[in-house]
């Protein structure tokens, strides 16, 4: 009867070391991929950051959900994944009250059908993105989403709307100080 005891005690001890190596996997990964994003640049995709969050998403801990998703959303190069997990982004960050996780992934959405070359639908997601940057007074957001309703106007073949919505992009960068960004949409125009 001990030893059966022992056996049983034995199994739970070998799970929970299961359990904490599993966590300890997850939060390494975390780790990497984190301190890889500011590496792979702001918008960049980086499959293999992408592919190492994807493991973690299970595990990783509520607090930190929103943002790992979103950082797959924006790291994945399949136009499917960017879609999948914008669209995951959008219910979790509707199901939170988290608007500014909801422009994000609008604009994720956007960038996805983008890169299948479903430019109407793609528009319809940068301009949700951009209606709700305005109503939330989130400059930063509204100055990429509007970079990125240009660059889809540029692959649309439509100069004149490009245009214009770049001329909109650098005002919001140039209000905001994003030096970055702004040199960007001037490379763009």
């Amino acid at each position: 009867m001990a030893r059966k005891l022992l056996l049983i005690h034995d199994c739970k001890l070998i799970n929970q070391v299961r359990i904490f190596k599993d966590q300890f996997i997850c939060r390494i990964i975390l780790i990497v991929s984190f301190s890889l994003w500011p590496l792979s640049g702001l918008l960049s995709q980086n499959q293999q950051a992408a592919d190492s969050l994807k493991l973690s998403l299970d595990l990783v801990h509520d607090s930190l959900k929103l943002e790992v998703i979103n950082r797959i959303t924006f790291s994945s190069s399949d136009p499917n994944d960017v879609i999948y997990y914008g669209q995951l982004l959008l219910d979790e960050a509707k199901s939170r009250n988290n608007d500014n996780y909801v422009i994000k992934a609008f604009r994720g959405l956007g960038l996805g059908f983008r890169k299948k070359g479903e430019l109407e639908v793609s528009l319809k997601f940068f301009f949700q993105a951009a209606q709700l940057s305005n109503e939330l007074d989130n400059q930063y957001e509204l100055a990429v989403t509007l970079t990125e309703i240009a660059t889809t106007y540029i692959q649309n073949k439509d100069s004149k709307n490009a245009l214009r919505y770049d001329s909109k992009a650098i005002e919001v960068h140039r209000k905001i100080g994003n030096k970055k960004n702004l040199a960007i949409s001037l490379l763009n125009t």
